[in-house]
């Protein structure tokens, strides 16, 4: 019965041979500068046999019996030393061709040999390695898990899915409610407007005023004061002309004043209206029933647009006027 020491040292011999085969480069053992004797066509051979002992190194190797280490050592050494004679192979030496069909057929040989050894230990290794009911198990607690995370998942989704359905119907009866507070901007801009054309307005219908004053100081009065003793005619000669300018220049101002006038009650029109819309939603908000909201509106309306409204109910009166006397 072979002792734990010796079963340490056929592990350890076996290690040194499959780092060698872990070190070999499967590129080497085709060579290709031999030309016709290179042992190209035959590099899946070599690839295999080097595969198959790297494969043991991922293996742990502890449990593996004395009589088994050994054997493997020995197949190894075996499929080493036929590599090692391809890679010495030259073709100086006698009757080359044979001596190399001799090493290829002896590497096919050798397979069955490797394979027979290693495959055993390496099911043994891997069953060893892997607990499949530890597995199975891992799987089931995850597929478990995946489920209960899809269950919660799912109650998360339609909570979302509610709150969003929610905030949605509040930002839809926001924007009923602030459908006609928006529109104050155009008020605004209008108010704007009316106010700069007021300020326009006001700026001429001062410059006529000073035109007028300084056109008066300045050139009527200077020259009717070199009239003396003016006749009826000369009198009307010199005034009427500065008469017809001082006319002309008042026409404008009182026409600039006008639009000022004008201008000035449009601004404020639009800043009324602009105010009466923004605070619309609070009206909205207060009321209670769909009739309630529809009477607040039409009462808005009629506030908004007064002139157009009041034109309206005197032209709906001619009209019933109208037919009650064709009646």
């Amino acid at each position: 019965m072979p002792t734990i020491e010796q079963n340490h040292q056929a592990l350890l011999l076996l290690l040194e041979v499959l780092k060698w085969f872990k070190e070999a480069d499967a590129e080497k053992f085709k060579r290709s500068e031999l030309g016709p004797l290179s042992f190209d066509a035959f590099s899946d051979t070599v690839s295999r046999t080097l595969g198959l002992y790297r494969s043991l190194l991922d293996c742990d190797l502890s449990n593996v019996s004395y009589a088994k280490l050994s054997e493997i050592t020995s197949a190894g050494n075996a499929a080493k030393s036929i590599l090692e004679n391809i890679r010495v192979f030259e073709v100086t030496q006698q009757n080359p061709a044979g001596e190399r069909q001799s090493i290829i057929q002896r590497l096919v040989d050798q397979w069955e040999v490797d394979f027979a050894a290693v495959t055993p230990v390496l099911a043994y290794a891997t069953k060893s390695s892997a607990d499949f009911q530890r597995l199975e198990r891992e799987a089931r607690g995850a597929l478990s898990d995946l489920n209960e995370s899809k269950s919660t998942f799912q109650e998360q989704t339609s909570g979302i899915i509610g709150q969003m359905n929610t905030a949605l119907g509040q930002v839809q009866d926001a924007a009923k409610k602030a459908g006609v507070s928006k529109h104050t901007v155009h008020f605004k801009e209008e108010a704007n407007t009316a106010k700069l054309v007021a300020w326009a307005w006001l700026s001429v219908a001062v410059f006529l005023a000073v035109a007028i004053v300084l056109y008066v100081i300045f050139h009527v009065k200077p020259t009717l004061a070199t009239l003396v003793n003016p006749t009826a005619i000369e009198l009307v000669k010199e005034s009427l002309p500065r008469l017809l300018v001082v006319f002309v220049l008042s026409f404008g101002m009182i026409w600039a004043a006008k639009n000022v006038s004008a201008s000035t009650h449009n601004f404020v029109v639009n800043r009324h209206r602009q105010n009466a819309l923004a605070s619309f939603e609070t009206f909205v908000e207060g009321a209670s029933g769909k009739e309630v909201k529809d009477a607040v509106l039409i009462q808005a309306t009629t506030r908004f647009f007064p002139r157009r409204i009041l034109a309206m109910r005197r032209a709906n009166f001619r009209i019933r006027l109208v037919k009650y006397l064709r009646c």
